[in-house]
């Protein structure tokens, strides 16, 4: 018999597509690929902006990706020491390059 086609998604372009990105982005947070995670909910929420669950999914992913390089984000009270902390360990490692130590 014929094959029948899926059915286009409905809604504009752009929220199918932003759904294709959270869904890689989701895909990527199980597979542990916290920097690829961090691209797709990025895209995502670049792509539908009123999707707030899409903006705390890349927080988190975010925030897992810290962890994964070693910096102790998850530990910390708040994003904003979160992100100092970031911040620090950057400046330690261009101070570690420059010094020819990294």
């Amino acid at each position: 018999g014929a094959r029948i086609p899926p059915a286009a998604p409905k809604g504009p372009p752009e929220r199918a597509t932003a759904v294709e990105a959270k869904a890689r982005g989701n895909a990527a947070m199980k597979a542990g690929r916290y920097h690829e995670a961090v691209e797709d909910f990025a895209e995502a929420s670049r792509l539908d902006p009123a999707d707030e669950i899409t903006r705390g999914q890349l927080q988190v992913a975010n925030l897992q990706a810290w962890e994964a390089q070693g910096i102790p984000v998850l530990r910390l009270s708040s994003y904003k020491a979160a992100l100092s902390l970031v911040e620090q360990y950057r400046q330690r490692g261009a101070e570690a390059k420059a010094l020819g130590m990294a």
